[in-house]
């Protein structure tokens, strides 16, 4: 069991702040993150540590070559709650991970161990957890507002008048909290302080995400 400290990594989509529930009933939420690279030097060292890499072969689509591999940490281990992983900006102070989008640059803190595995000869693989995140380049991300309705095409008339009030102001339903939803893709980028708007872009499928559950060791 060892501790590393990976400088300088690309991070794509952060589940740092509530788990996300695994599509396995009998498995733990996870918080997790994807960490990127096309530096050759960074995935020589990853590679050695044992970090299981997949690569991404530039196309129409993602225009970028790079290599990947999703980190997480399990909410629940042998029935104890554990915290989430740490969150701090590059003075060390805390940072809301809410506020962490797709192509920030971060510090990340894993801790390596063994655990069992058939397919390895000793009986054992390796396996990383997610301690924490230092954001030293924020991008940072903004719910985009949701608007369900599209312009029809004229001003809303008025077909007449009325001084009666309504007989109740309640209404018989509790509001649907269901259609929450967080969209990486939909953010805005903060760079040098400067908030600039991303320009809207055909509709386009993304890139590698991080799945719901620990698939790649």
């Amino acid at each position: 069991m060892s501790n590393h400290l990976l400088e300088n990594v690309t991070i794509y989509w952060p589940v740092l702040n509530k788990p996300r529930a695994s599509k396995h009933k009998d498995k733990p939420a996870s918080w997790s993150v994807q960490l990127r690279t096309s530096d050759s030097n960074q995935v020589k060292a990853w590679k050695a540590m044992g970090l299981k890499l997949k690569s991404h072969i530039a196309d129409d689509v993602d225009p970028e070559t790079y290599h990947y591999v999703n980190v997480y940490k399990k909410s629940v281990v042998k029935g104890e709650e554990r915290s989430r992983p740490t969150t701090v900006d590059s003075r060390g102070r805390p940072l809301d991970p809410a506020i962490i989008g797709n192509g920030s640059v971060a510090n990340v803190s894993l801790f390596e161990y063994q655990h069992p595995s058939e397919s390895s000869p000793t009986g054992f693989g390796t396996a990383f957890t997610v301690m924490g995140v230092q954001v030293t380049k924020l991008v940072k991300y903004v719910t985009k507002p949701r608007n369900d309705f599209k312009d029809l095409g004229y001003d809303t008339p008025t077909i007449g008048t009325s001084g009666e009030e309504p007989e109740s102001a309640e209404f018989d339903d509790d509001p649907d909290e269901s259609d929450e939803h967080v969209e990486h893709v939909e953010e805005t980028r903060t760079v040098t302080g400067t908030v600039q708007p991303k320009a809207p872009s055909a509709p386009t499928r993304r890139p590698p995400a991080a799945p719901a559950e620990e698939d790649d060791f």
